[in-house]
């Protein structure tokens, strides 16, 4: 599920997700036109490669908020909501 997620979107230093680091804690939520909407909030590590001292990757927490859209089917459409 995180790679369906616009986590590089709200990436700083480089892009990559560490897929196992990805906490959603839900922020809200609400009925709209027949379907949902929820805000979340997205918890994960990005993996910044190559800027240490012994040019290792090493993790930097990082924090974002999505929208989730759900239609009357039930398809999920995520957005990173602005900070």
């Amino acid at each position: 599920m995180p790679e369906e997620l616009p986590l590089a979107d709200a990436t700083r230093e480089g892009g990559r997700i560490d897929p196992g680091s990805v906490q959603l804690s839900l922020l809200s939520m609400q009925e709209i036109d027949g379907g949902a909407e929820a805000v979340v909030g997205v918890l994960f590590q990005e993996i910044v490669g190559g800027c240490s001292c012994g040019d290792e990757p090493y993790a930097s927490p990082r924090w974002c908020r999505l929208r989730l859209r759900l239609d009357g089917e039930g398809t999920p459409q995520w957005s990173l909501l602005p900070d």
